[in-house]
C-alpha cells in the first residue's frame, strides 16, 4: 500500500515470508532512494496464503504546526475483528512527501523466490478521509435480519458477503427460524453468521421470542444480549446506536417501561448528533407482506409504541422482519401536529432476499 506525491512515496508494506508469516513496515521513497521508518514488525498468529487470507489498514494523520506525518499500519485474519491498537507506528517529516498524494497498490517478487508463479489476489481496496485527529477511518456497520434458516443458502450467501466488509454486524432479529431454539442457533446460524459473532451487535426478533423467554437467543449471545431484556446502546465513532427489543408482546414497550426509561436516561446522559435505532420490527414496508395484506404482522408492533422510542433524537433506523430491502427518506408520524423528527433513512433488509438471489450488497455513508 502506498501514499504517492510528484516528490516521492510512503509505503505501507506488508511482506510475506515462505512459512507465510506477514512483516509488516513503513519506509519512504525520495530521490529514488528508500529509507525504512522504524522497525519491520511481525504480529504473532499472522499468516497468508491461499484459504488464509488477512486485512490490513494503513493510515496517516497529518500535524501542519510540527510539518510531521504520523504512519500507523496494521494487519489482522481476515476471520478476525479488526484489533483496537496498530501494529506499527512511526513519524516522517520529510518536507517534500507532506503534500497532498494518491493512494494505491503495489506487488512485487523477491528475487530469492523460485516458484514459477505468484499470485496475488485482492478483493477489496477502501480509501477514505480519515479523522484528522485521530488517523482512525469512519465507523462501518452491516448486516441483516431474518438470518439464518436450515436447509437454506441464503445465510452463507450473505456471510460470504460480510466476509469482506470490515466493521460492527447488525443482526436485526430472527436470527434463527423458525422459533429461535438452542438447536438452531447452534445448528443454524452458528456455522455462517457465526463467524462474525465477536463483531455483532445483536436485536432480538419476534422469531427469537419463539421459544419461551427467548432463551436460546440468550444463551447464544451471552452478555453481547444485554440480557434479560435484550436492549442496550454502543457508540461507533461519533454515533450513539441503540439496540432495541421492539417484540412488545413480549416485552413492556410503555412510556414507563423499563427500556423506555433507560433509553430516555441514555439519550440525556450521552447526547450526540447523530444516532441510530436497530430494531426488528419495520415501521412501514412495501415488500411482499404489504402486497398480500398481511402487513398487520409485519410491523404492526412498531407501528405505535416501540417506535415512539425514536422521538426526537434518531437520525437512522434500521431493521428487519419483512424480507424485504429498502431506503426510505425522512419519516413522520401519523398525527400531524406531532413535531416529532423521524429517521432520515430506514432499511429493511433480511436474508430471505440472498435465497431468492435478490440480494445486493449497498453501502451508504451519513455524515455526522
Amino acid at each position: 500500500m502506498l501514499r504517492q506525491t510528484e516528490n516521492g512515496e510512503v509505503r505501507g508494506r506488508a511482506r510475506i515470508a515462505p512459512d507465510g508469516g506477514v512483516h509488516l513496515s513503513v519506509s519512504v521513497v525520495e530521490d529514488g532512494e528508500e529509507r525504512q521508518l522504524g522497525p519491520e514488525v511481525r504480529p504473532d498468529g499472522l499468516r497468508a496464503g491461499s484459504g488464509a487470507p488477512v486485512r490490513l489498514r494503513f493510515a496517516g494523520v497529518a500535524d501542519p504546526s510540527s510539518g510531521t506525518t504520523t504512519w500507523k499500519l496494521k494487519g489482522w485474519p481476515a476471520t478476525a475483528a479488526e484489533p483496537d491498537g496498530w501494529t506499527l507506528q512511526v513519524d516522517d517529516a520529510t518536507p517534500s512527501l507532506q503534500g497532498a498524494g494518491a493512494a494505491g497498490l503495489r506487488m512485487y517478487v523477491g528475487r530469492s523466490v523460485t516458484v514459477p508463479s505468484v499470485t496475488l489476489a485482492v478483493d477489496d481496496v477502501l480509501v477514505v478521509a480519515a479523522d484528522a485527529s485521530t488517523g482512525e477511518a469512519d465507523p462501518v456497520i452491516a448486516g441483516a435480519g431474518d438470518i439464518a434458516t436450515c436447509g437454506s443458502s441464503g445465510a452463507e450467501k450473505t456471510a460470504a458477503l460480510l466476509d469482506d466488509i470490515p466493521g460492527t454486524v447488525m443482526a436485526v432479529g430472527d436470527l434463527a427460524d423458525e422459533d429461535g431454539t438452542p438447536a438452531q442457533f447452534r445448528d443454524c446460524y452458528d456455522p455462517t453468521w457465526g463467524r462474525f459473532r465477536d463483531r455483532t451487535l445483536p436485536v432480538p426478533g419476534n422469531r427469537d421470542h419463539g421459544t419461551k423467554g427467548a432463551a436460546g437467543y440468550f444463551d447464544y449471545w451471552g452478555a453481547q444480549a444485554a440480557g434479560p431484556g435484550g436492549w442496550q446502546a454502543v457508540d461507533l465513532g461519533t454515533w450513539r446506536v441503540y439496540a432495541l427489543n421492539a417484540e412488545c408482546d413480549v416485552v413492556d414497550c410503555g412510556p414507563d417501561s423499563a427500556q423506555m426509561t433507560w433509553r430516555t436516561a441514555d439519550l440525556a446522559a450521552n447526547p450526540r448528533a447523530c444516532s441510530m435505532v436497530l430494531m426488528h420490527e419495520p415501521r412501514v414496508t412495501s415488500g411482499p407482506h404489504a402486497r398480500s395484506g398481511t402487513s398487520s404482522r409485519c410491523g404492526r408492533h412498531s407501528s405505535g409504541r416501540a417506535w415512539s422510542w425514536s422521538s426526537p433524537a434518531t437520525s437512522t433506523a434500521m431493521s428487519g422482519s419483512c424480507r424485504w430491502g429498502r431506503t426510505w427518506g425522512s419519516m413522520r408520524p401519523p398525527a400531524p401536529s406531532s413535531s416529532w423528527r423521524a429517521p432520515a433513512a430506514v432499511a429493511a433488509w433480511s436474508t430471505w432476499g440472498a435465497a431468492r438471489g435478490a440480494w445486493r450488497a449497498t453501502a451508504r455513508r451519513w455524515a455526522c
